[in-house]
């Protein structure tokens, strides 16, 4: 498995879409597709996976992920054919979700880069 800071580069440095599809529900989306690396994608796919919290959107549960103000999740297909991770900025929590019980500890020069990349 990847590292904690492994996952947190490949997540920042991936290209976001606006799901335009989405509006009562803002946020972006990475596809698989645009990566250079299909293991890459796969590793943290799985890494989220196994540092996940549940969260319920529409009475349906997620497994999401919290990195750098952000909360990352797939839709729950197997890895091998996940085509795409969503992410959100926490601020956009309703009143009433449930808040994240992990996150991602990166060193204090990942944290500047991811810092500034994710514009917090």
């Amino acid at each position: 498995m990847i590292s904690c800071e492994e996952c947190a580069s490949a997540l920042l440095s991936a290209e976001y879409r606006f799901a335009k599809t989405m509006p009562q529900n803002p946020h972006w989306y990475t596809l698989r597709r645009t990566w250079n690396n299909n293991d890459l994608f796969d590793k943290v796919v799985e890494y989220m996976r196994a540092n996940a919290y549940t969260e319920y959107f529409w009475r349906k549960p997620y497994q999401l992920f919290d990195l750098n103000g952000y909360k990352y999740w797939t839709m729950g297909a197997e890895i091998c054919e996940t085509i795409l991770i969503n992410r959100k900025p926490k601020e956009r929590d309703q009143p009433g979700e449930k808040k994240a019980v992990y996150r991602c500890q990166l060193t204090e020069e990942r944290q500047e880069t991811a810092s500034t990349h994710c514009g917090l």
